[in-house]
């Protein structure tokens, strides 16, 4: 078994050449791999080793950050679980608790033995994303996040790195206030609309020596540094943004499952600068994530991640995955920011000037979703925004019928369900834009006996290559 230390001479090495790549021979080089080998080495012995033989690591200090030595460790804190919340799609999901472990310190978890063997975990740390792939290392490349069962009235858990604590409740435990108390742990700024106060906040919260913050609107968390907020006021008209932004969010994708989501900020993040699931993990925008000017005008990220966690593939198209989330966004513009959609990017309209090749903004897409998002926002733009609403709550209802398989059955429902909502027969408009429909998905259209919808700038009309404001 491989000594703890290792952890510290591991991390201590890879942060010295941070952030220049680790080896120029890149991540699949044998140098590179043999240093992940002694890091699984390491995360073995976390798993392994008993809470009192956990060091903090060097690199803690760094990421996620280090408690003051002279900062209160609270004992016998005690926390109200209440075990009736809003879940992710319904699942096992985690509670704030407004406590931060200190890296390489014993924390204790006690609850009543009664609720000892209901499956409820402890955990620490938010960062749970695998960053071994990235060839520059700014923390630990592996989760920095565990979590332990409370199946005992006491639990003694402890981290190398230390991290949020938080409370996870399986989906079938409902109706109880659980009575938690923590021993070990230490405040952390954590704001939630509605409850905590601007005073309070200003005069207290905001300066807990927890390094990392939860910030709260109800429907969404963020998890951010602490030196992010302090020096934040009143954190209300943020949070307040948030809450209007998921309610957008909300209201297009629909009932039944609530929209409950969580943005963790991150230096190294396993894919992209951004990626969606729970929580979604930002390695990138931090600034628009807490100061709302910059929010205002760069809120596109947030927004398209959780459209990816609302997506399904009943209603959106094959090849326009990185397309059809877009409509969150812009949605939240719309009706938050009195926005008209229009297109987010550089886009030449001359692609317009003939009606567009069957599988254009589909099967054939090729990476253009510059072309696919224009059909949207002009289709909006057209028929407004309660059709395409009315189709995706639809699509996500209880008793919405399967997902259908392949291109054409896909774009075939998709456009008779536009086209009842819409009351406008769309086959005209989605041929001109490509759409891969079939002979049937159009003749049930026509059987609704609908008002043609072919407007002049569409693809191959007259003033299709002209600025008209439609995309």
């Amino acid at each position: 078994m491989s000594h703890p230390r290792r952890l510290s001479l591991f991390v201590s090495a890879l942060l010295a050449v941070c952030p220049a790549p680790l080896f120029a021979a890149g991540v699949d080089s044998p140098e590179y791999q043999q240093k992940l080998e002694e890091a699984k080495k390491v995360v073995a012995d976390w798993n392994s080793l008993p809470p009192d033989q956990i060091h903090a690591d060097p690199s803690a200090a760094d990421w996620p950050g280090a408690v003051p030595a002279d900062a209160v460790r609270l004992k016998q804190q005690r926390f109200d679980l209440n075990t009736d919340f809003p879940r992710w799609r319904g699942k096992t999901d985690r509670v704030t608790t407004g406590f931060y472990a200190p890296a390489g310190e014993v924390v204790t978890v006690e609850i009543p033995e009664s609720f000892a063997k209901l499956g409820v975990q402890v955990r620490i740390g938010c960062h749970s994303d695998n960053a071994n792939k990235k060839s520059v290392a700014k923390r630990f490349p592996f989760s920095i996040s565990k979590a332990w069962p409370l199946n005992a009235a006491g639990t003694k858990v402890a981290s190398p790195f230390g991290g949020t604590v938080y409370l996870e409740v399986p989906k079938e435990v409902t109706g109880k206030i659980i009575p938690v108390r923590f021993s070990g742990v230490v405040q952390q700024p954590w704001f939630v609309l509605g409850k905590t106060s601007p005073t309070e906040w200003r005069d207290k919260i905001r300066n807990h020596p927890g390094p990392f913050a939860e910030m709260s609107c109800g429907p969404l968390t963020l998890s951010v540094p602490s030196a992010d907020v302090r020096k934040l006021e009143d954190p209300t008209a943020l949070m307040s943004f948030y809450k209007k932004g998921m309610a957008c969010v909300q209201e297009l994708s629909g009932p039944p499952v609530p929209v409950v989501e969580r943005i963790v900020y991150d230096v190294s993040i396993s894919a992209g600068s951004m990626h969606s699931g729970y929580p979604i993990m930002a390695g990138s925008k931090r600034k628009e994530a807490t100061d709302l000017a910059a929010l205002e005008n760069g809120l596109w990220g947030f927004f398209h991640e959780m459209g990816h966690n609302q997506q399904w593939g009943g209603w959106s198209p094959p090849g326009q995955g990185e397309t059809t989330c877009n409509l969150f966004p812009l949605y939240v513009m719309s009706q938050v920011q009195g926005k008209k959609p229009r297109h987010p990017w550089k886009f030449d309209r001359s692609v317009l000037a003939k009606p567009l090749e069957r599988g254009a903004i589909g099967s054939n897409l090729n990476g253009n979703h510059a072309l696919s998002i224009a059909f949207w926002i002009q289709l909006i733009n057209g028929i407004g925004w309660e059709p395409v609403k009315k189709t995706i709550n639809e699509y996500h209802a209880k008793d919405a019928p399967e997902a259908p398989k392949g291109a054409e059955p896909i774009w075939d429902r998709l456009m008779l369900a536009l086209s009842k909502n819409s009351r406008k027969d769309l086959t005209p408009f989605f041929k001109a834009w490509g759409a891969e429909f079939s002979p049937a998905g159009e003749e049930a259209v026509k059987k609704l006996r609908l008002p043609s919808y072919l407007p002049d700038d569409a693809p191959g009309q007259p003033r299709a290559t002209q600025d008209t404001g439609s995309i």
